[in-house]
């Protein structure tokens, strides 16, 4: 696609689990959904950019002890985890 255009990218799911795709509007099969996605560099595999409702669920759950920790590691803080509270 050109820098302009602009995709839309639907999924929904019936009462029964089956999936429909689409792709600005059109419905296509989970491989030609997957490849549209990928050539826009949005890898489903790699997870790299959908939230999903399980993770919403998982994260929801946490206390707060557990969210601070989950930060630390994705930032990289924990690593002056104990600088931090010596300076303290």
């Amino acid at each position: 696609p050109e820098e302009d255009d602009e995709l839309h990218f639907t999924r929904t799911i019936s009462s029964r689990g089956v999936g429909e795709y689409k792709v600005n509007g059109s419905t296509v099969t989970f491989a030609q959904y997957e490849q549209a996605l990928a050539d826009i560099g949005v890898l489903l595999k790699a997870r790299n950019f959908l939230v999903f409702q399980g993770d919403v669920e998982s994260l929801a759950r946490k206390s707060p002890k557990e969210l601070v920790e989950m930060i630390e590691q994705i930032s990289t803080s924990q690593q002056y985890k104990d600088d931090y509270e010596a300076a303290f």
